[in-house]
């Protein structure tokens, strides 16, 4: 799916491209054709050829050097003329001949728009399929981790006391989901808090995102800093917003929606949630701890515990990778945003 993504990325920057440029050389054509019409204009009103035959039938000198200078400004006029003219049929030709590449490639990238809607559907139910299998797996090993951790640990040297700090551990995880949902609900309802706004650390919020912003939505995270910013100059090809927080904080949706995908995606993103917003939107959270706590089809509420934050796929640490998809605005399809605006604006 990934590479569907970026062949639809490359074909939707090429038709964009190709559209600017179409609508540029256009502008030159018609700059071109208007200065035509001043010259002609001009010499019209200066008195153009039928004053220069009155100057032809006079006879002195003075007027026979006058009628020379017309001819040749004249002369000069129409060359000049004659290279606007020949300026403007070339804008022309070329605004003609972009115009239709520009509508080849968006029939490309309609085309790879509908292979990459499949290929996302199709990922949407290979990663269902293996909701429980995972749930499970996952739910084993953190059996088998707190086992572990019990065999270690010289207070807990039982089977009930291991039982118990599952229970105590299970029951803080289930605290903290429902106060992130209250504070998430408590924010939408006043329209209050401010979020982080210089890019530093974020030290509020309970667990359930970093407060809502003046553009309605909820920062996704808490007791996070920015790690990394939206296609920096060394890294062109970073699509997202890092936000750095420690593994297993959670993760909320900024805005109401219905979850696309949800699970292990590729080897890139590691565990993921697509998230079709109310708004028009589609945000994305990579690099998940564990397999999300919701599935494809369910729709979430703003401030929803979606997942928690973790280092899987292609990470070096724990933290959100988010992106921001706004599909088509105003007939030209810009495969991403900057998050900043959205969370900090």
């Amino acid at each position: 799916m990934r590479e569907a993504q970026q062949k639809f990325n490359d074909a939707a920057w090429k038709a964009d491209s190709l559209v600017t440029q179409a609508a540029d050389s256009k502008k030159k054509a018609d700059d071109a054709a208007d200065r035509a019409g001043v010259i002609v204009a001009q010499m019209y009103r200066s008195g153009g050829v039928d004053r220069s035959l009155e100057l032809l039938l006079e006879s002195d000198a003075k007027t026979s050097d006058a009628l020379l200078d017309r001819l040749a400004s004249m002369s000069k006029a129409t060359e000049r003329n004659s290279e606007i003219s020949g300026e403007a049929e070339q804008s022309a030709n070329n605004a003609a001949s972009l115009g239709k590449q520009a509508e080849a490639a968006k029939k490309e990238r309609e085309a790879l728009l509908v292979d990459l809607q499949a290929k996302e559907a199709a990922a949407a139910k290979a990663v269902e399929a293996q909701r429980s299998s995972v749930v499970a797996q996952e739910a084993k090993q953190n059996e088998l981790t707190a086992q572990l951790a019990a065999l270690k640990d010289t207070t807990t040297n039982t089977v009930a006391g291991y039982e118990k700090r599952v229970r105590e551990e299970e029951a803080e995880r289930q605290r903290l989901e429902e106060e992130a949902r209250k504070n998430a609900e408590n924010a939408n309802n006043n329209n209050s808090g401010g979020g982080n706004t210089g890019g530093g650390g974020n030290t509020g919020g309970g667990g359930g995102g970093g407060g809502q912003s003046s553009t309605g939505w909820i920062i996704p995270t808490s007791n996070y800093y920015i790690s990394e910013g939206f296609r920096p100059p060394e890294r062109p090809d970073h699509t997202g917003l890092d936000l750095a927080a420690p593994c297993g904080t959670p993760i909320v949706a900024p805005v109401g929606g219905t979850v696309s995908i949800a699970g292990y995606v590729d080897n890139f993103g590691g565990n993921m949630v697509y998230l079709n917003q109310d708004n028009g939107y589609q945000t994305r959270f990579a690099h998940m701890i564990g397999w999300p706590p919701v599935s494809a089809g369910q729709y979430v509420q703003a401030g929803q515990t979606i997942g928690w934050v973790g280092s899987t796929g292609a990470s070096t640490g724990c933290h959100l990778h988010f992106e921001v998809i706004p599909g088509f605005n105003d007939n030209y399809y810009v495969p991403y945003l900057d998050p900043y605006p959205f969370l900090f604006g």
